[in-house]
């Protein structure tokens, strides 16, 4: 790594600082009034950190008004001029002074740094006016973009007439460049000095050239290119000699870094130095191009110019420390930096090169050559034994994704369509403890879809993982809204993002879709995709749904998760049932599975769901116990729908193989009820028996019941009863019967009970003689032959045939 390249920012501390003595007496005053004579203080007052060496001192009710000189000291007790001239004091509460104004001629502080720079320093001083206020004060009365500490307060000493040329310019001369301005600002208790001017670089001597000019011949034997020296252009100075200037925080653009990163923006120091140029187009060497900011600061109580020769070895120890962390480092200090920066391989392209460094932690991630433009950036870094790190933000020009991930990566995300974004970059002491976060927009490839774009994004960078977070335009479908963040991953072998959809989704056959808890996914082997739980009309409360993507339409499939209501008052438990639906109109919403049906259990249905109503149908062929009567069904037809319930319409057999019934009804958790008819005759102890115009009802509150009219050969009749728990059932009727038989006439009204065990005929009659006399009258028995349809009437020891 070549020392040329890197952050040369302690060169711009010194650029103007270091340079050959001038001839100039610091103890010259130059002073409009020249020719007055001033031969010591008429007394010497002390207040606070002022010293007033006064000719002539009044004290007042508010504080003094004095002519003379005006001292100030610092925290470390050392002494120096501020100025000579008229001034009035203003004592507040505590004895504190409150404000100071006044007209004189300032002068340099002769203390510290300043000590040193006014050895070579040309310094011209004119009547100026005198106040002290707050920094604040001084921000909103002059607009000042000076880094003045709003509750600080400093001295600020102004030319009192701007408008008679060089005259009336406080000026000073260094490296053959001309500082002219007209306002300055002190801070006592350290003390430090900050001003803006404009820069005219003069035209040299012959045969003497500046460090400025010096380097500007370097930088064009190198091929760069700088304007000609002679450019007029405005600078900003501070120094501290205890670094109480403190810097600038330079807040970050996206309150998502906070969260990843763990703070709000560069962290603020204290420094020994300012600087900002605009305007001057300084050499690719340090770094910066066109307009700059920097401050500086080192572990020392005190701040002197360290020598020149060890300015590059300052350099080359951080650029030892970026390529090596293990690098034996001797030197401390701290930079914060913040302009337009020459990205060209020579500047923060350098510092990104250690990037491909870390390939070896998450795979191939970085490119082997990294190369961008940044148009404006902030760089904070320190170099401390152990404790060093480096941070850089800046807004890029170029595709950056494209230019620093590896094609491992680079495959998801084919093209970038703006080139503009941030970047911000952060190493820690050691090379592992590094990350990288950007914001672009950037397009990823999905299966299914193709390019889709990635717009308003970020990525953050680190050892373990590449996070990403943006909006994807995805199709709609009519029913979908995508004004939602997707968050992710990406590694070598794909990607997956989500984001959490909290709609309610209406699809084109009317159907809702509530959101319980649906999100969005996006991964590089299954495209993009809904999944999570939805509630569906009708009572069905809760599915787990995956919903594909393609380029035609948005398909839906899933599971309930929970039983089906269906508004009946009850649940139906589901197992393994799913739902399956899209967006394309002439697709219905379907759902299949398993429903835990009342006194049936679980049974296979599927149907529909439609703008008005929920239909489902299946076959029924099981047992069903009704009253603790068992009967098998066959073929039957179920029917589940939120307006007539769960209905089923088959084939019942009845017990002991009575008969076969077709029967239908409702089904609840409290009761089975059913009615119907007989489709088979009665079949009583093997026998089988006509049995029309029946009628069966069945029911877990009234039992099961039935009646016909029972075909008996002789005579039909009609027989009812009920079948009762173990399907034991008993059926009863009555006849009235009368024949001819051999002795007379037979007359009775014959009982008949159908029982499991058989069919029974009897009760009381007549026999009656030809001649119409009564030969019997009582009690007597039928023993029927049913496979003869025959029956045999016994009186007593009288029988007969009928």
């Amino acid at each position: 790594m070549q020392s040329y390249g890197m952050i040369s920012i302690v060169l711009l501390s010194f650029l103007f600082t270091a340079c050959e003595k001038e001839s100039v007496d610091p103890g010259v005053v130059v002073n409009d009034n020249a020719g007055k004579d001033v031969n010591g203080p008429a007394s010497i007052e002390e207040v606070g950190n002022f010293i007033f060496e006064a000719t002539s001192l009044e004290k007042n009710d508010d504080g003094y008004t004095f002519e003379g000189a005006l001292i100030g000291e610092n925290n470390l007790e050392d002494t120096f001029k501020i100025g000579e001239g008229n001034f009035e004091v203003i004592i507040g509460p505590g004895d504190e002074i409150e404000k100071i104004s006044g007209t004189g001629i300032p002068e340099f502080p002769r203390v510290g740094i300043f000590a040193e720079m006014l050895k070579t320093f040309a310094w011209s001083a004119v009547t100026s006016h005198f106040e002290y206020e707050t920094g604040a004060y001084y921000k909103e009365q002059y607009d000042t973009d000076l880094p003045l500490t709003d509750d600080r307060k400093y001295f600020h000493i102004k030319v009192l007439d701007e408008t008679k040329g060089d005259r009336y310019e406080l000026k000073n001369t260094v490296n053959g460049m001309i500082y002219s301005f007209v306002d300055f600002y002190i801070d006592i208790l350290d003390p430090s000095v900050f001003f803006k001017a404009p820069l005219l670089v003069p035209k040299p001597p012959s045969g003497d050239k500046s460090i400025l000019q010096k380097l500007a011949g370097k930088i064009s034997d190198k091929g760069g290119n700088i304007p000609n020296v002679g450019i007029e252009g405005g600078i900003a100075y501070a120094w501290s000699n205890q670094g109480l200037i403190i810097s600038e925080e330079y807040p970050f653009q996206n309150d998502k870094m906070f969260e990843l990163l763990g703070y709000e923006g560069f962290e603020s120091f204290n420094t020994h130095s300012y600087h900002r140029a605009a305007g001057i187009a300084f050499p690719p060497l340090p770094l910066f191009q066109i307009n700059a900011e920097s401050y500086i600061g080192y572990p020392v109580e005190s701040f002197t110019i360290p020598p020149e020769d060890i300015i590059e070895d300052r350099e080359q120890a951080f650029l030892d420390w970026v390529s090596d962390p293990a690098a034996n480092i001797d030197l401390s200090y701290r930079v914060s930096a913040n302009g337009s920066f020459d990205m060209g391989g020579l500047g923060i392209g350098l510092i990104l090169g250690v990037l491909p460094n870390a390939n070896g932690f998450i795979g191939n991630v970085f490119n082997e050559e990294i190369n961008l433009d940044v148009v404006a950036g902030t760089l904070q870094y320190q170099l401390e034994p152990g404790n060093s790190f480096l941070k850089f933000g800046g807004e890029f020009t170029r595709p950056l994704l494209s230019e620093i991930l590896h094609e491992d990566i680079r495959q998801y995300m084919p093209t970038q369509p703006t080139s503009e974004g941030y970047m911000f970059l952060s190493i820690g002491n050691d090379l592992e403890d590094w990350s990288l976060f950007v914001e672009s927009s950037s397009t990823m490839n999905l299966p299914g879809l193709g390019e889709v774009d990635f717009s308003d994004s970020h990525f953050y960078i680190n050892e373990d993982e590449i996070y990403a977070e943006g909006h994807f335009d995805l199709p709609s479908y009519g029913i979908l809204e995508y004004n939602r963040r997707f968050t992710g991953r990406i590694t070598r072998d794909g990607f997956e993002f989500e984001s959490a959809y909290d709609q309610d989704i209406t699809l084109p056959n009317g159907i809702t879709l509530g959101s319980r808890d649906l999100k969005i996914k996006v991964t590089s082997d299954r495209g993009v995709y809904l999944e999570g739980s939805v509630t569906l009309p009708y009572g069905v409360t809760e599915a787990d749904v995956i919903a594909v993507f393609s380029s035609e339409k948005l398909s839906f499939e899933g599971n309930i998760t929970n039983g089906l209501d269906l508004e009946l008052g009850f649940e139906l438990p589901s197992r393994e049932f799913t739902i399956r639906t899209s967006t394309d109109p002439d697709e219905g919403f379907y759902l299949m599975g398993e429903l835990d049906i009342p006194h049936l259990g679980y049974n296979y249905v599927e149907g529909v769901i439609n703008s008005s109503e929920i239909s489902l149908t299946g076959i029924v062929n099981r047992d069903i116990n009704i009253a603790g009567v068992t009967m098998p069904i066959s073929n039957a037809s179920l029917t589940i729908s939120n307006s007539r319930g769960v209905f089923l319409d088959g084939s019942f057999r009845l017990p002991a193989g009575l008969a076969t019934a077709r029967m239908n009804g409702n089904l609840t958790p409290e009761d089975a009820s059913f009615s119907g008819n007989l489709t088979t005759g009665l079949t009583v102890a093997g026998h089988t028996f006509q049995y029309t115009n029946s009628s069966i009802s069945a029911s877990n509150a009234a039992g099961i019941t039935l009646s016909g009219r029972m075909s008996l050969y002789i005579f039909t009749t009609t027989v009812s009863g009920s079948i009762s728990t173990g399907g034991q059932f008993v059926l009863t009727g009555s006849y009235q019967y009368s024949a001819n038989v051999s002795i007379g006439t037979f007359s009775s009204n014959v009982g008949v009970t159908v029982k499991n065990t058989g069919v029974a005929l009897g009760g009381t009659g007549t026999i009656k003689g030809p001649f119409g006399g009564t030969l019997y009258s009582g009690s007597y028995i039928i023993n029927p032959n049913w496979s003869t349809r025959t029956f045999r009437v016994c009186f007593g020891s009288a029988c007969f045939t009928i």
